[in-house]
Parts: structure tokens; C-alpha cells; sequence
């Protein structure tokens, strides 16, 4: 904690059946190469082993909540912001592994351009059992090698209000930012981040820094694979961009 005794990051992690790799992605935060940042677990209401294992972890860094009734990611992320205090927050999953530099650089380069209210980078992909497959090429889920160069990912505002070109888990906003556009929708279970992204970029430049923040799993039981198999992004897809044009209308009326 800094003089003030408020965290400076807020890493925001909501928790579903991960009992498998919660304690991996948890000992990655703890890992830090910064140390004033606190971790804001939501267990939304999981019915394995995840409340045990994360009760387990005696850091005072660390804050536990949980939910009786299972209401999804959205509405456990937003009650998570609620409760943080940090001067910037990321949102992490259960599965997945930060790199240990993330949360220090993400927050200095913040901190020396204050018109900037996201940041986001590249990312590695591993597998189910922790090995490192190679880069993430996201969306894309094409077979690839741990020597292949990362994309470029500049940011582009045309490019984002098409399709979500980068990933959650390199990502870092304001809380200011997040206060303003009023957080993750809650009817969203897929495309949430990409609706937050939208509605961020409208009113903050966007900072890439093209190295890798975090390591995404390959997770078949995950969130991402059930709504690719479900074929629910087309459907989250219309009503994000639904709501980006209702915006820009009424930003058309106010000029």
C-alpha cells in the first residue's frame, strides 16, 4: 500500500468452478514485481473446491467475496468495482497467468500520460496443462508456434468498432474511466470487454504497448469456449454494435 494506504491497482478477478487453475492465476498476481496493488476475489457462487482454495491464500493484499446465487461475470466484475480502491483496475481470469511486469508497467506508463484511460498489449497462449503454445492471435484460435512473431495490434478506433482485436487479460483502465461509462453490461455474458472497450475509447485515447501482459489458457470448460460452441457471439455481437451506433446518435444530437 502506498502513504495514503490505498492501493494503487486493482486487479479484479470473479471465480466460477475454476478449482483446476485458480490457484495458479492467483499465485501469478501475487507474483508482482509492484506490491501496492490489492486482489479483489468474487466467488459467484462456485460448486467445487474454488471457495477452498482461494480461502486458502493468506495474503493481506488479497480481498474475498461470495455470492450465495450464481448471477455471471458481468454483475461479479461490477460488484467487484464497487469495492475497489485502486487508482486502476484490470480485469484477470481464473485461468490464466500474469506476467509478473504487468501490473508495475501497465500503471507507470498510466501514470506519465493521464490522457490515456486504457491500456492493453499482446499476450501468449498455453495449454490445459501450463505449456506455453505460442502466441495469441485473437480472435483467432488457428493451430500456431511457440516461434511465431505476435501481431501487431495498434490501436485503431475503425478496427475496434468492427471486431475486439485484442484481449481482456493485457488490459488496464482508469477507475475514473470505468466510473464514467458505468462499468460491464450486465446482459452481456459474452463481448463485455469489447462493449467496455468501445465505450472507453470514446471518451480516452487508448495506449498499446506491444509486449506480452499475460498468458491466456486454451480452457474447453472456460467462458470464451461454451459461447463459441453455443454460437452466442454473433447474437452479443449485434447488440454491441446496436448500442455503439445508439451512441453515436445521440452524440450526433449534442454537436
Amino acid at each position: 500500500m502506498n502513504k495514503t494506504g490505498k492501493p494503487k491497482v486493482s486487479v479484479i478477478m470473479s471465480v466460477y468452478n475454476s478449482e483446476r487453475f485458480v490457484a495458479e492465476a492467483i499465485e501469478s498476481v501475487l507474483r508482482q514485481t509492484m506490491r501496492n496493488f490489492e486482489l479483489i476475489v468474487v466467488n459467484d457462487a462456485s460448486k467445487d473446491r474454488t471457495g477452498k482454495i482461494v480461502k486458502g491464500f493468506k495474503d493481506p493484499r488479497m480481498r474475498y467475496f461470495e455470492h450465495k446465487y450464481n448471477k455471471g461475470k458481468s454483475h461479479a466484475v461490477n460488484f467487484a468495482f464497487r469495492k475497489a480502491k485502486g487508482k486502476y483496475a484490470c480485469i484477470f481470469d481464473a485461468d490464466d497467468v500474469m506476467v509478473n511486469y504487468k501490473l508495475e508497467v501497465s500503471s507507470k506508463i498510466l501514470d506519465r500520460y493521464p490522457e490515456y484511460g486504457l491500456l492493453y498489449g499482446n499476450a501468449w497462449v498455453m495449454d490445459e496443462e501450463s505449456e506455453i503454445i505460442g502466441p495469441l492471435f485473437f480472435p483467432s484460435r488457428a493451430k500456431r508456434s511457440i516461434d511465431d512473431q505476435f501481431p501487431n495490434l495498434r490501436f485503431s478506433m475503425p478496427r475496434l468498432r468492427k471486431a475486439p482485436f485484442f484481449s481482456q487479460g493485457s488490459t488496464m483502465f482508469r477507475m475514473d474511466a470505468i466510473r464514467k461509462v458505468g462499468g460491464l453490461d450486465e446482459k452481456l455474458k459474452v463481448a463485455e470487454d469489447w462493449d467496455l472497450w468501445l465505450r472507453i475509447a470514446e471518451r480516452y485515447k487508448v495506449y498499446y504497448l506491444p509486449v506480452p501482459m499475460y498468458i491466456y489458457r486454451v480452457n474447453p470448460k472456460g467462458l470464451f469456449s461454451q459461447a463459441v460452441k453455443e454460437k452466442r457471439h454473433e447474437e452479443a455481437k449485434q447488440y454491441v454494435l446496436r448500442k455503439m451506433l445508439e451512441r453515436q446518435k445521440r452524440a450526433k444530437k449534442r454537436a
